[in-house]
C-alpha cells in the first residue's frame, strides 16, 4: 500500500482515499494493540513454598561461632512486587549437639515486577529483593523446660537477596539474613554484658541460604501491561 502511495498518479482522489485509509489502519493499531494486551489474561500463583540450606555465623560474647541450617517457608505473593513470607529455620552446631531454631515473618519487596507475563516485558524472571520482619529463638530444650525464656529471645531480621523464576511453577532464590536481638545476649551461652557486637550490645546472627520453591493454588489475572 505505501508503495502505490509513492507512485504518481493523475487520479488524486484515489490517492487522497488511500491515504486516509493507511492512516485509520495506522492510528486503530496503535490504540488499539495496548488495550489488547492490557485486557489479556495470564497465570499466576498466589503462594509458593520450599526448602532452604546453608550457612549461619554467631558474633556474640564468645566470638565467632559457625552452624549448618536447614529450613522452610511459605509466601504469599500480594503482587508481582510484595509478598510477606514465613520460615522456619534449624541451626546445628557440627561440634556438639547443640541444636536450636527460629521463625520469622517477613515482608519482601522485589526491585522489579517479578515473575513470568509474556504479555508485560516489564516482568522480570531475575530480580533482586529486600526483606524486614520480626522473630523468636529458642531451643528445644527451653520449649519443653522453660519456654517463656525462648520467646523473650526476640530479633529484627534484615534480609537481601535474589530470586530466579527457571520455570513457570520454580524458582531458586539465594538470601543473606541478618538477625538483630533485640532483650537476650545468649546466643552464644554467654550472657556477659561486657562485650559490644554491636549499639544494643547483643548477639548477632547472620544466615546465608539457598533455596528452591515450587509455586501453588494457581488463578488466573489480569496482565499488568500498564504497570511499571
Amino acid at each position: 500500500m505505501l508503495n502505490v502511495l509513492l507512485l504518481p498518479s493523475s487520479n488524486g482522489k484515489t490517492n487522497y482515499l488511500l491515504k486516509n485509509i493507511n492512516l485509520r489502519y495506522v492510528v486503530t493499531l496503535v490504540v488499539a494493540l495496548p488495550l489488547w494486551l492490557s485486557a489479556q489474561e495470564v497465570i499466576t500463583f498466589m503462594f509458593d513454598g520450599g526448602v532452604q540450606g546453608g550457612y549461619s555465623y554467631i558474633i556474640g560474647d564468645s566470638g565467632f561461632d559457625s552452624y549448618v541450617v536447614a529450613g522452610i517457608h511459605v509466601r504469599y505473593k500480594f503482587d508481582q512486587r510484595w509478598s510477606l513470607r514465613a520460615q522456619v529455620q534449624q541451626h546445628v552446631y557440627p561440634e556438639s549437639s547443640s541444636k536450636w531454631g527460629n521463625i520469622d515473618i517477613s515482608a519482601e519487596y522485589n526491585f522489579f515486577q517479578y515473575g513470568i507475563d509474556a504479555y508485560n516485558l516489564w516482568v522480570k524472571e531475575v530480580s533482586p529483593f529486600i526483606a524486614l520482619g520480626v522473630g523468636i529463638t529458642s531451643t528445644l530444650n527451653e520449649l519443653k523446660t522453660n519456654p517463656i525464656s525462648g520467646l523473650k529471645r526476640v530479633y529484627v531480621p534484615i534480609g537481601i537477596g535474589v530470586k530466579w523464576k527457571f520455570a513457570d511453577r520454580w524458582q531458586l532464590q539465594a538470601t543473606w539474613q541478618h538477625q538483630v536481638y533485640l532483650m537476650k545476649d545468649d546466643l552464644d551461652n554467654n550472657g556477659w554484658e561486657g562485650a559490644i557486637t554491636n549499639i544494643m550490645n547483643n548477639d548477632m546472627l547472620s544466615t546465608f541460604t539457598v533455596g528452591v520453591s515450587i509455586d501453588f493454588f494457581r488463578y488466573r489475572r489480569k496482565s499488568t501491561y500498564y504497570s511499571q
